[in-house]
């Protein structure tokens, strides 16, 4: 097949790779007589090409590797030693394509231009002196060779899809020889009907090492330009620029060299097709130290870029900007790591989408050892400002660096801290994301040491647009150093953000804001770090969208894992608030807010140790309908060697609305191995067309409620469900109306090591209450109406009276009840005018029972407070018998305003359950003659009672 192939190409005059190297230099001789000097050596071959692309796919220019310098003689007695010949410089490698890719179909429809620089020859080594003398002295590197490679390349009847640019720098030689650059340009010119991609790959040379004592030579420089024009379906652009390392420094007083810059530029056209576009620029390391000496610094990079990119498609563009890592020491100062900024604005009013990611990593602290100092991870800063007519997105991720690493005592550098700020504008979709992580802290090695701290983030976001808008930002803490054989772990940062999104829209507007604190850092044998709070607060009114959410996370971060024996860290804890102010008519508004304590992971404990809390509260006030909902979970442990506290959670959701309102909130908190943990959990649910409160708890003592307040007949209900040792759950609804008219419904029971339900609802003028147990829960209810709307089922309990009111409670206890009683106090209250007095009744309309777990049942009514009616049952069957539709007469009743109240107390210490429906109103008034009947029955039954037995006999 390569015989064909080759046979191919030599009869269509056309060759699949063309490859010229330089002539290496020679070296240079070493000195032969005493004291003598070494020779230079010879530069490299340069190479300088100009081709048409047409000749070949692949064409490859390699300048000629500079000669070694020779080493200088050892001097006699009193003699200076020879000097050292310096090494000969890499040859240079230019190479020029242009013209119009033209090949066989058998070869595919790649090009490839290739030029490196040659490397520089090492310098020789000086020669020894006498007794009594110096040595010879020390010589330069050659200087690696120069790189770069321009493309110019337009259409023709075999078109390139791919293209591929490659320069690469050469090496300066040892003794610090200067490192080569590298350079390359490529224009794509008039490219159509075929998806096209072209690829640049530039890098730098590195700095030559110090060949004895003495300074790193510095990183070369690096540079790409890139562009393109096509009238084709479509174009995939990508540069990648490295700027050259520095190199190695030996010796105290001597340092690496430094990381040298890149740089870039790009433009991209297309008429139709879409556009994606990708660059990538890195820093140079800087060189590490030896012997003593100082690292070099990484090279801080700063990339501001507003790119040429026009279509009527789809628009990605991607930029990741990276800062030079700190060099190295041993025994010295590690150097220092450069900083990264990355922003870029596009404004563009053609294309169909836009699609922007920037990001930037600051460079990586400098590790050291043999007593030498570490540096700190560097900031990473990422910009980006989109706008556009269509669709766009905007993303911004910006990384602190890591800190450098402490190998033989001492305590790891903290890590970088991260920047992201993001703006997006449009009149279509908007969506925009600023996202910032601190860098995890250096890790250190020894007992007496400790990793570094984590480092911190801020984040902001802005999106405007007139139809759906999402805004969101995020901060990470960066994670603690972790500590090896004996050190201690570092501590996670914290994490924290408040009001760091805006947006506006005439659609849909949704803002979101999140916070993670760091995890701690592992140990071994010593003590693991603890892990960062985090807290995310947002506070927004809004006038002019009609749907509008806002969200709130915080998660705590997790404590380090010890191992080896080393004690377990503490867990951060978590706060997530959000509150919604939603003005205008009509609008559909939420407010979320998610905490999640931190971890408490394995390790042994140095004693009372807590893991971390979570707090969340959400909080909506709409002149439409609102959400709220809120959920917190404490943080647990997984830890083995012994259970740790949980921690506690806390969770509050409160919605005020015109229309309907809707509020959940769920707490959890605390396992089987603790019995502290707390959780407290309140839903509130205010609607003017409607309202659902539904509360949720579950750990070791609960305290949980729900509560929801409407108006007139609308569905009014809460739900409150939880599982505990210990606690309280409560549910209360709430229904008014404009003639004083109340209706209202409590459930209130403890909960023992059981699930419960407690499930309550309440209307003015609507539905009648059902009476039906919970078909999942163990469950207890209320269930109130005033003046119901459906009340056929009454027959002629009130007829020709008043119904004011209908109601319906209970308590189930299901088979798998795990035991102990249960207590629950149930209330309706009935508020209701009278015209005139009359006479109130309370009627019994239905029962509904399950098995025989009934203990015990007080039942009470009052009116005003006053108690009309009490009594207490102690059986199933009792309780059963007095309600069977029976008729209670309790009193007489003023005109005027009447506050009923209907309490009742069940204890159930088995499975099983009662519950009954009841009415209340006024009793219809008897005629005259009934009245005279019923008197004179009285009396006659009165003079049988009273008769002397012997007048019976």
């Amino acid at each position: 097949m390569h015989q064909l192939t080759l046979l191919f190409a030599i009869a269509s005059g056309h060759a699949l790779a063309v490859e010229i190297t330089g002539k290496p230099g020679a070296p240079g001789t070493s000195g032969t007589s005493p004291g003598a000097a070494g020779g230079a050596g010879a530069a490299g071959q340069e190479l300088g090409i100009l081709v048409n692309v047409a000749t070949a796919q692949t064409h490859i220019v390699t300048g000629g590797a500079g000669g070694a310098g020779g080493n200088g003689a050892a001097g006699d007695t009193g003699q200076n030693g020879g000097a050292a010949g310096v090494g000969g410089a890499g040859g240079n490698a230019r190479l020029q394509v242009y013209g119009t890719p033209h090949f066989p179909y058998i070869f595919g429809p790649y090009i490839y231009a290739i030029a490196k620089g040659g490397d520089g020859g090492n310098a020789g080594l000086p020669g020894a002196g006498g007794a009594g003398a110096a040595d010879g002295t020390y010589a330069t590197g050659g200087a690696g060779g120069d790189a770069s490679v321009t493309a110019v390349l337009w259409p023709g009847p075999r078109k390139a899809e791919g293209v591929t640019v490659r320069a690469t720098g050469g090496k300066g030689g040892k003794g610090a020889g200067r490192a080569g650059s590298a350079q390359a340009a490529l224009a794509l010119i008039g490219y159509d009907d075929t998806p096209s991609s072209a690829t640049l790959e530039v890098t730098a040379g590195q700095g030559g090492d110090a060949l004895l004592a003495g300074n790193g030579a510095d990183g070369g420089a690096a540079s790409s330009s890139l562009s393109a024009k096509t009238a084709g379906p479509g174009l995939t652009l990508s540069s990648s620029t490295q700027g050259g390392h520095g190199g190695a420094g030996w010796g105290i007083g001597h340092r690496g060299g430094a990381g040298a810059v890149a740089r870039t530029t790009l433009s991209a056209s297309a008429s139709s097709g879409n556009l994606k576009t990708n660059i990538w620029l890195g820093g140079g390391l800087g060189g590490p130290g030896f012997g003593g000496a100082d690292g070099g610094d990484g090279a801080a990079m700063s990339y501001t870029g507003t790119p040429a990119i026009s279509t009527n498609g789809k628009v990605r563009h991607t930029v990741s900007v990276f800062g030079g890592s700190a060099g190295f020491s041993s025994g010295g100062m590690a150097g220092k790591a450069g900083a990264s900024e990355a922003a870029l604005e596009l404004s563009d009013s053609k294309a169909s989408e836009i699609q922007v990611f920037v990001i930037s990593h600051g460079g990586s602290g400098g590790y050291a050892d043999h007593g030498g100092t570490t540096s700190a991870g560097a900031t990473g800063l990422a910009r980006s400002n989109i706008s556009g007519l269509a669709p766009v997105h905007s993303n911004a991720y910006g990384y602190g660096g890591e800190g450098g690493w402490q190998d033989d005592g001492g305590r790891g550098a903290v890590g970088g801290d991260g920047y992201s700020f993001s703006d997006a504008a449009g009149h279509s979709g908007v969506f925009s994301n600023a996202s910032a992580y601190g860098g995890t802290g250096g890790g250190a090695r020894g007992a007496g040491s400790r990793g570094g701290d984590g480092g911190k983030g801020t984040a902001r976001a802005s999106g405007h647009g007139e139809r759906e808008v999402e805004v969101g930002a995020s901060v990470r803490g960066g994670a603690g150093g972790m500590g090896l054989a004996g050190a201690n772990g570092g501590n996670g940062a914290s994490a924290h953000i408040a009001d760091s999104v805006v947006g506006s829209s005439n659609g849909s507007l949704t803002l979101g804001q999140g916070a993670v604190g760091g995890n701690g850092g592992d140990s071994e044998g010593g003590v693991s770090g603890s892990g960062g709070n985090a807290s995310s607060r947002l506070g927004w009114t809004e006038s002019k969208a009609a749907q509008i959410r806002v969200s709130t996370g915080a998660k705590g971060g997790d404590s380090g894992t010890g191992s080896k024996g080393a004690y377990a860290g503490g867990s951060g804890s978590a706060s997530a608030i959000s509150a919604l102010l939603a003005t205008a008519a009509g609008a559909q508004a939420e407010a979320v807010s998610h905490a999640q304590g931190g971890f408490v992971m394995l390790g042994t404990l140095p004693g009372d140790i807590r893991a971390g809390s979570a707090n969340a509260r959400a909080t909506v006030v709409s002149a439409g309908d609102g959400s709220a909902y809120a959920w917190a979970e404490g943080g647990r442990s997984i830890n083995t060697y012994r259970p740790v506290r949980d921690g506690s959670a806390t969770a509050h959701a409160i919605a005020f609305a015109a229309g309907a309102a809707h509020s959940e909130a769920t707490g959890i908190a605390g396992t089987e191995s603790t019995s502290d943990a707390i959780v407290i959990v309140s839903s509130e649910a205010n609607g003017g067309s409607g309202a659902y409160a539904r509360a949720h708890g579950w750990g070791q003592n609960v305290d949980a409620q729900a509560k929801s307040r409407a108006f007139g007949a609308v569905d009014n209900a809460a739900r409150t469900t939880g599982y505990g040792l210990q606690g309280t759950l409560k549910a209360e609804s709430i229904s008014s109306s404009w003639d004083r008219s109340e209706a209202g419904a409590s459930a209130v029971a403890n909960i023992n090591g059981t699930a419960l339900a407690v499930v309550t609802s309440a209307n003015i003028g609507g539905a009648a209450p059902t009476l039906q147990f919970d078909p999942e829960w163990h469950s207890a209810f209320s269930h109130a109406a005033v003046a119901p709307g459906e009340a056929a089922h009454l027959g002629d309990a009130f007829a020709n009276g008043l119904l004011a009111g209908i109601g319906a409670m209970g308590v189930l206890v299901r088979p798998e009840f795990p035991g102990g009683p249960l207590s629950t106090t149930l209330t309706a209250h009935y508020q209701f005018d009278l015209s005139a007095p009359g006479q109130l009744a309370f009627a019994m309309l239905d029962t509904l029972a399950e098995q025989s777990g009934f203990a015990s049942m007080a039942l009470s009514i009052s009116n005003h407070g006053a108690e009309l009616f009490t009594r207490s049952f102690d059986s199933l069957a009792e309780v059963d018998l007095f309600f069977d539709h029976r008729l209670l007469l309790l009193g007489a009743a003023n005109a005027g305003l009447q506050d009923l109240l209907v309490t009742a107390i069940f204890t159930l210490d088995q499975p099983g359950g009662f519950g009954f429906e009841y009415a209340l109103g006024i009793a219809p008034v008897p005629e005259p003659q009934a009245w005279l009947m019923t008197v004179l029955g009285l009396l006659l039954i009165m003079a049988l009672v009273f008769r002397p037995s012997s007048a019976l006999s």
